[in-house]
Order: C-alpha cells, then structure tokens, then sequence
C-alpha cells in the first residue's frame, strides 16, 4: 500500500493513490497513533513493529469459527468473490485489491538515490465494499473494464471486521491472461 504524505520530501510515490493514503491516515486513528509512517504492518488489528520475525507460515490466525468461507473465480473481465454466511450476525466489511509486481523505479533524490527499487504486491486498486450481516453469504464483484492485464497481477478479495481493517478471510487469483475484447500490449 503505497502513500503520498512523503511526497513533499522530494520524491513524489506514483504508486501512491488518495485511497491507499487515507486508509493509512484510517489506521492511524484506529491504533490511536499519534503519526503515521512505513513501512507498516499491522498483524491481525495490531501494528507490528518487529514484523521482520514472522515468516507467513507462523503468523498468528484467528480462530475458524469466525473465518467466513472464501472463493473468487474470474468471468472475463469481472471478478466474483463469494463469502459464506456465519452464525453470529455481526457486521463484517471487505475490499479488493489488484496487486501488480517487478515494477521498477529509479530514484534520483533522497537515501534511495542512484538505486533502482523493483516494488512487488503493489496495490495499484483499493476498492472497499460495503459492510453487510454475516448472516447472509454475499457476492461482490469488481469490474477490470478493458484495459489488458499485465504480468505480474494478482486480484485479492479481503474479507474484514466492520471497520474494513481487521482482515478475517482473504483469497487472490493470478490474472495474467488478456481480458476479454482488449488488445494486447504492442498490438
């Protein structure tokens, strides 16, 4: 989740959206922090500062009985994500995020200059649904329009508490193929 608050230092993040941003400036009031920064990650509800510990085969996982079942299949140029319902009716919330790797960006100011950083998982589309009862099984679905996929992305559906943070449940698909009636890059 790339974000512009460091932008003024000098070297503007074109991965960095106004979404992305404000749900960084979302944690922050959250975890009642009195700044924001990042790298950043927050591990079940709570920042994580010692993060570089865990491999992701050791991260702590919330119990099974409040993960909701989750399955996202592709249909040309839509996705379909698929929750299961859950017993206990509580509010739950969600969002999907299309993640692109091996972009490349050549810094020319700041403690990076003269590197060239290669970004993966990159979240080029935040796209947060609205919250619902768990109770119901619900579908959401998220329009790739015509632009061609490129290599390297992967589409995440991320189910979450009510206040869209707190993941639960989460499934990705690669998405390498040409969508439907677009052209191929080049072409």
């Amino acid at each position: 989740f790339h974000v512009n608050y460091w932008d003024h230092l000098g070297w503007k993040d074109r991965l960095a959206t106004p979404a992305i941003t404000q749900r960084q400036r979302l944690w922050q009031a959250t975890l009642r922090a009195p700044y924001v920064y990042t790298p950043q990650v927050i591990v079940n509800g709570a920042d994580e500062r010692s993060w570089s510990r865990y491999r992701a085969d050791t991260l702590p996982r919330p119990s099974a009985a409040v993960v909701p079942g989750l399955r996202i299949e592709r249909q040309g140029n839509r996705l379909l994500a698929e929750v299961s319902a859950l017993p206990d009716g509580r509010r739950l919330a969600g969002y999907w995020a299309v993640l692109s790797g091996q972009i490349r960006s050549e810094v020319t100011r700041g403690e990076n200059a003269g590197r060239t950083l290669v970004h993966d998982h990159v979240v080029r589309l935040y796209a947060p649904v609205a919250p619902w009862l768990s109770s119901q099984p619900r579908q959401h679905t998220l329009d790739l329009g015509t632009d061609p996929v490129v290599a390297n992305t992967r589409v995440a559906f991320v189910v979450t508490a009510q206040d869209g943070l707190r993941p639960l449940q989460a499934a990705s698909l690669a998405c390498t193929a040409p969508l439907q009636g677009a052209k191929s890059p080049g072409a």
